[in-house]
């Protein structure tokens, strides 16, 4: 998966080097990364996109593989306006993904993502104010403590929904350049520690 990441990263490459960059959304970079596993032998019948999430009261999975392999993927593009709460709302998105795939039973969890300079640096400082790890690296981890929620701006937290606290980890597996002021990250998000909890009644 690792080699399929890499080369997804050069995909996107492609892209902008072409000229699309005005064309490119998630839905680009989940079929990359389609048809990047193509390339490595995965078949089209082995792959499924919108799962439903058992259990869950909202949200699918973006791409699973074989049932065994879950996938979530994120391209924020940089707003024109309104940044701060767009900002914020993009950190709880992400963040929610990332819970999301920590309590799930498969057995490799990713969390892929296409950012622009702008945010990346957002985010390593929002990390600093809120006190949790954010990578800036491959091989740097994001590590989110059970009191996170409670701390986030009211933006990011309502994006949280019904998940709620949990011990969560996750390497930056891949952090590579997709082009000029962009990035292809890819985090390994392990099983969380503990049982999510609500976040309050409101999300029961």
């Amino acid at each position: 998966m690792l080699n399929a990441l890499h080369r997804v990263a050069e995909v996107m490459s492609q892209h902008y080097a072409g000229g699309r960059r005005h064309l490119l959304t998630e839905d680009v970079l989940r079929f990359a990364m389609i048809a990047v596993l193509e390339e490595h032998g995965i078949s089209p019948d082995r792959l499924s996109i919108e799962v439903p999430l058992l259990g869950a009261t909202r949200g699918k999975l973006d791409l699973v593989v074989d049932r065994d392999i879950a996938i979530e993927f994120k391209f924020p593009r940089d707003p024109a306006s309104e940044v701060g709460a767009a900002d914020t709302m993009t950190l709880g998105e992400m963040l929610s993904d990332v819970y999301r795939l920590a309590a799930l039973p498969h057995s490799q969890r990713l969390a892929v993502w296409l950012l622009h300079d702008r945010l990346a640096g957002y985010l390593a400082r929002a990390a600093d104010r809120y006190s949790f790890e954010w990578p800036t690296a491959a091989g740097e981890w994001l590590r989110l403590p059970a009191e996170l929620p409670v701390r986030l701006p009211a933006t990011a937290k309502a994006a949280l929904k019904s998940l709620g606290a949990a011990v969560v980890e996750a390497e930056a597996v891949v952090y590579r350049s997709a082009s000029d002021g962009v990035w292809l990250v890819a985090l390994e998000v392990a099983r969380a520690s503990t049982r999510p909890v609500p976040l309050g009644r409101g999300d029961q």
